[in-house]
């Protein structure tokens, strides 16, 4: 699996276009397999190009929830769509203008980040009464399968770092252990944002929480919103205001487990070693 990297005339060609349509100076981030996002005066705005066919047509869902979500009242920042190209051959938007939440989260004390949790728990709640016709749904099988995917795509690199019994102790936990757990939970499938973890939450400069990244919206199991919330206060603050049962904390901990297998391709496809290492590490920690 090798980064992805993107030609320097289309590059060029692309941020002509974002200047003309923001009337900023726009900052390349290439951020994985599926677009190249250039960003505006820190994040007030945001345009994303799709690196392929396949890509193009995933924007449909960002466009539909994106609408769904203009002129709702969160007490969370969300984007607001403002472009939108010819066959969805670009998304732009107006973004949120703050700090990335992962970039800065072990500085805050427990009562901040349980008034963050809080926030997130409000948004939540609210997203998972919506109804969003024509995106997909992940269920216990497709989880599954994507935990499955995943693994395989990362597995030349994980031989790389761990050893013949971890490989194996791996293998059982990906390929047995999960899939029956999830089965015997089972899925309450409700709209959620589908990523919703520490790198798509945004602190503002007035200390409200932004929220991005709606490109994985879809009907998963309640718990898929939860799992990203790294921390205990900012997941119990959040947990006091949306609901909270044994049954949920018990799908919360086991898609917490998978997340790094599932995550660790994204990383590669960058060419991130930092978040590649935090990954296998990750993956070292639930085997």
């Amino acid at each position: 699996m090798t980064p992805q990297y993107s030609d320097p005339e289309v590059v060029e060609r692309e941020k002509q276009l974002v200047q003309r349509l923001t009337g900023g100076v726009p900052r390349l981030e290439e951020i994985g397999w599926t677009s190249r996002a250039y960003v505006v005066d820190g994040g007030r705005y945001v345009v994303m190009f799709p690196r392929t066919d396949e890509d193009r047509a995933e924007y449909e869902r960002e466009i539909a929830i994106l609408r769904l979500l203009d002129g709702v009242r969160f007490d969370v920042l969300v984007p607001r769509l403002r472009w939108v190209g010819d066959g969805n051959s670009h998304l732009g938007y107006e973004g949120i203008v703050g700090r990335q939440f992962d970039r800065f989260s072990e500085e805050l004390d427990a009562d901040r980040k349980r008034a963050i949790g809080r926030q997130i728990g409000g948004f939540v709640r609210t997203m998972h009464t919506f109804d969003l016709p024509g995106v997909p749904t992940f269920a216990v099988r497709e989880v599954v399968e994507n935990l499955h995917e995943k693994y395989a795509l990362g597995l030349p690199v994980i031989q790389q770092h761990l050893g013949a019994s971890e490989l194996v102790r791996l293998k059982d936990f990906v390929q047995d252990e999960v899939p029956a757990e999830l089965a015997r939970l089972g899925c309450d499938a409700v709209l959620c944002h589908g990523d919703l973890g520490y790198w798509n939450i945004v602190l503002a400069d007035d200390d409200r929480v932004g929220i991005i990244d709606f490109g994985d919206v879809g009907y998963y199991d309640r718990s898929q919103d939860f799992a990203g919330l790294a921390d205990p206060e900012v997941l119990e603050g959040a947990l006091s205001v949306y609901g909270d049962d044994d049954l949920l904390r018990r799908k919360i901990a086991l898609r917490r487990t998978i997340l790094p297998i599932v995550d660790l391709p994204f990383y590669v496809g960058k060419g991130d070693e930092r978040g590649v290492a935090e990954k296998i590490a990750g993956i070292r920690a639930v085997i």
